[in-house]
């Protein structure tokens, strides 16, 4: 996840490892990252993307102005919510 270029202090694109090369995921193009055990998921569009890193390094590299961590296991794109659903009655 190292390499990625930055805008002010925020990543605009991150460095994702398949097999035996490196793509570059923009962030603008992220939905919502979700939490998988050691590793977490990009989900962007049609593709997601699996990576060995924590939800807690990707809230460091992605601006909260664009990014909100929604619970323990998700980081939702603010433009991207539609609807919001209380948790209780």
């Amino acid at each position: 996840m190292r390499g990625q270029q930055q805008r002010g202090q925020f990543a605009e694109q991150l460095a994702v490892r398949e097999r035996q090369r490196v793509r570059f995921v923009r962030t603008e193009a992220i939905d919502w990252i979700e939490a998988s055990g050691n590793y977490s998921i990009l989900h962007a569009g049609r593709e997601n993307h699996v990576v060995r890193e924590t939800l807690s390094n990707f809230e460091q590299q992605l601006s909260g102005d664009e990014f909100v961590r929604v619970s323990r296991s998700a980081i939702v794109r603010l433009d991207r919510i539609q609807h919001l659903e209380p948790a209780f009655s």
